[in-house]
């Protein structure tokens, strides 16, 4: 199966999309393949080092570990998930995407989430 580069372009973001939704709970692992997606898609956005802030904003806050602080559990979560989420409409953005409501909705219904 081939894909366009849009096509590639349009399932990194289901990834992403996906590790922003779960990242609230429970920080994303800091691994290879999600630095890889987060480079390649930087890339495909132009590789604009005026830029590059996003997609390290993302790596950020979606890796950022649980705070030890059971007082400051809840905001962790926010902080974690909102920085992902606001990260992810910027990575979006450059790539020529708005991250709109019906954009959302069908990412998720190809996901498979309701």
């Amino acid at each position: 199966m081939r894909f366009t580069r849009d096509e590639l372009r349009y399932l990194a973001l289901m990834a992403l999309d996906e590790i922003a939704d779960e990242c609230g709970e429970e920080p994303a692992p800091r691994s290879l393949w999600l630095r890889f997606l987060l480079a390649w898609l930087w890339i495909e956005a132009g590789a604009d080092p005026a830029k590059k802030w996003i997609f390290t904003s993302f790596w950020d806050a979606a890796t950022s570990p649980k705070t030890t602080d059971p007082h400051r559990g809840m905001l962790d979560r926010y902080i974690r998930s909102t920085g992902a989420q606001s990260a992810i409409n910027g990575i979006c953005r450059e790539l020529g995407w708005e991250r709109t409501v019906s954009f959302l909705q069908e990412m998720r219904v190809r996901r498979g989430v309701d």
